[in-house]
């Protein structure tokens, strides 16, 4: 992971699979439940996330328990 602003974004689906690398951050684009592992490895559902851009670095967003859509991450 590099520091300052992101300079890529993906689309993520939710999967049980790592991601190409660590977010600098999320963006959901309809609200819901999240379910990811963040960077240092913990994991947990974040509840009821409304739609917007989120400063966390997940390396995983989990399809168990995510009911949030139109899901990018920013690299």
């Amino acid at each position: 992971m590099h520091d300052g602003p992101a300079v890529g974004i993906k689309v993520i689906a939710p999967s049980d699979s790592n991601l190409f690398e660590a977010t600098r951050a999320i963006y959901v684009g309809t609200g819901g439940d999240l379910n990811v592992q963040m960077f240092d490895g913990t994991t947990a559902i974040i509840p009821a996330l409304p739609t917007g851009m989120y400063p966390i670095s997940v390396v995983k967003v989990l399809a168990t328990s995510t009911t949030a859509a139109g899901i990018r991450g920013f690299y």
